[in-house]
């Protein structure tokens, strides 16, 4: 079994985590929210996934004027400085590489906030 913990002391009630299999359905997920509905605070995208894989899933959010301002960051176990690139180029927020080791995610961790300060978006904590 596969999960996601996640440690808060001032936990948001109205915070909800939706989890999608692919860039097609997360796609077609907003394109169903109407006006109305908030959006997305941040969207986590795996460079490899089945069906739409996450440059497309990039490509097709920041294309849609509607979606283009939400912030993406893009996760890979790729260190390819080409892959690291075309993100950004295409409009990703932020590029981090999986990590394996629990010394790599804290280094994650660390990194956050330097991404979302250069971003110019505020930073979720």
């Amino acid at each position: 079994m596969r999960y996601l913990l996640y440690a808060e002391d001032d936990i948001d009630p109205t915070l909800v985590l939706k989890i999608f299999n692919n860039g097609l359905e997360l796609v077609q997920y907003l394109s169903d929210l109407k006006s109305t509905e908030p959006k997305p605070l941040v969207i986590f995208l795996d460079v490899n996934m089945p069906i739409w894989d996450g440059v497309r899933t990039l490509q097709t959010l920041k294309a849609d004027a509607h979606f283009n301002i939400i912030p993406v960051i893009m996760w890979s176990t790729s260190t390819l400085q080409r892959d690291i690139d075309l993100a950004h180029r295409l409009g990703a927020t932020a590029f981090l590489t999986k990590p394996i080791h629990h010394e790599d995610w804290l280094k994650v961790k660390a990194q956050l906030p330097q991404y979302f300060q250069n971003s110019g978006i505020r930073q979720i904590s």
